[in-house]
């Protein structure tokens, strides 16, 4: 089993900050991953936080997570006949859920990643930048 953790960069606030980096209150919450058949790593976080997953077989990420974007890179490091995919997820107290994904095949492609929760336009801050996954497919 993997965890992979995302550092907050900046907080607002001292209760939040105090949260963060205690582990404590729900400003960042870790997540550790079962990896049966395809290995994968996955980032929770509220606030601004990094996430750099480079342990996952056939796979690279990293970048930045905010309420309001996701930018980052990602690569598939193997010529295994899989693609490395990226998934960003956000969710608002209100119910409201989004979930972007990006895919890149083939050995040595990068690809830029950069997502807003919402779509169309229709954008929204959430409440959570919840969690960003790194896997193969």
């Amino acid at each position: 089993m993997k965890i992979a953790r995302i550092p907050a960069l900046t907080v607002a606030g001292a209760a939040v900050g105090f949260a963060v980096l205690t582990g404590g209150g729900s400003a960042l919450a870790e997540t550790a991953v079962p990896e049966p058949a395809a290995q994968s790593s996955t980032s929770k976080a509220a606030v601004k936080a990094t996430w750099n997953h480079n342990k996952v077989k056939g796979a690279k990420s990293s970048g930045t997570i905010t309420t309001k974007k996701a930018t980052g890179s990602m690569k598939d490091t193997r010529k295994d006949g899989k693609c490395a995919r990226v998934r960003v997820e956000w969710w608002s107290k209100s119910g409201k859920y989004d979930k972007d994904t990006f895919k890149v095949c083939g050995k040595g492609k990068t690809k830029k990643i950069s997502a807003k929760p919402g779509d169309k336009g229709n954008y929204w801050t959430a409440n959570y930048a919840r969690a960003v996954t790194t896997d193969t497919v």
